[in-house]
């Protein structure tokens, strides 16, 4: 079956090659084929890859997404190298590292603002359920998934900006993205193991909860990762004492 890519593929692709700063570097997991955006141009030239099917498969499936969002790509200078394999962990830590470096260079989605991302506040998105899509699995079964996006504005120009939930959780930190707080002020924070330990052997779940589709409170509908994990609340009146 002709591979053929989600709607979720072309809207993600399109969202952060648009934000790709001119002549930074975008890449494959795991580093095994690695692009230059062309100045500002809509074009991606594709730097270096290694010599395996599977990256030459990915590269192929690279130029269909962006062939639907009118983006060249440019594989014919290509410097090839000999396929290494790396561990998994080495693998996650390569591609943070790399994603990390480009969001840091990553500026407003106003064309006329290049006000940096990391320098706008981090603190506070708003979680917003962006649209209901389906996604197509290995198997080419439809599911069907809810698209979340936070927001953050623009101190600069006030552009409302939607991020990827993965690129907020790198640029902004584990303890950021590990918190969320709904539109009626109630935050929620994600523990760790240990902490779940330590607050069952103390007796001190009065504020703890496992969340599900909506909030316990005020029944606003929870953002799909955040669901069935172990979280301790905090209302807008604890906060205010």
């Amino acid at each position: 079956m002709e591979w053929k890519p989600s709607e979720i593929d072309i809207e993600s692709t399109r969202k952060e090659l648009s934000q790709l700063p001119p002549n930074a570097i975008w890449a494959l997991p795991n580093n095994h084929a690695v692009f230059r955006r062309d100045d500002e141009n809509d074009k991606l030239i594709l730097v270096q890859k290694m010599n395996h099917p599977a990256i030459e498969e990915g590269v192929r499936r690279i130029q269909i997404v962006c062939a639907e969002i009118d983006w060249e790509v440019d594989v014919e200078h290509a410097e090839e190298l000999p396929f290494e394999t790396m561990s998994p962990d080495e693998m996650v830590y390569e591609e943070r590292v790399r994603r990390q470096e480009m969001l840091m260079k990553a500026t407003c989605a106003n064309h006329d603002c290049d006000t940096l991302l990391v320098g706008m506040d981090l603190e506070n998105p708003r979680w917003t359920h962006i649209r209901d899509a389906q996604l197509e699995d290995d198997d080419g079964e439809l599911h069907d998934v809810e698209v979340w996006s936070p927001i953050i504005t623009c101190y600069e120009c006030g552009e409302q900006i939607k991020m990827m939930p993965e690129d907020y959780a790198i640029l902004a930190g584990d303890d950021l993205a590990t918190r969320y707080t709904n539109l009626a002020g109630i935050e929620y924070r994600v523990l760790s193991r240990d902490e779940i330990i330590h607050l069952v052997d103390t007796k001190e779940m009065a504020q703890v909860c496992i969340l599900g589709t909506f909030c316990p409170f005020s029944q606003e509908v929870v953002p799909p990762h955040f669901r069935a994990l172990v979280v301790q609340y905090t209302l807008p009146s604890d906060s205010e004492e």
